[in-house]
């Protein structure tokens, strides 16, 4: 077993381990609003969450605030 490195890299993104599990829902608060959540769990205990609103300004131009976390909780890697 590989430990330490982001050693899988694919189309969906980097995880530690052998497995990786993401989800994410959005939810229309409003018409011109939309709340958008993202989470991932990895092998490695790499645990991350994404949250934003997607705010149609005018028709066409939306603008979209984001935060993310990330808890790196595996004791073999350096970050």
């Amino acid at each position: 077993r590989f430990h330490g490195i982001r050693a899988i890299d694919s189309f969906y993104g980097t995880w530690g381990g052998d497995w990786a599990v993401w989800g994410g829902a959005a939810f229309k608060a409003t018409e011109k609003a939309t709340f958008n959540v993202q989470l991932a769990y990895d092998d490695t205990k790499t645990f991350a969450a994404t949250a934003n609103v997607a705010y149609e300004l005018v028709p066409g131009f939306t603008i979209t605030p984001e935060v993310s976390y990330t808890k790196w909780d595996d004791e073999n890697i350096s970050l």
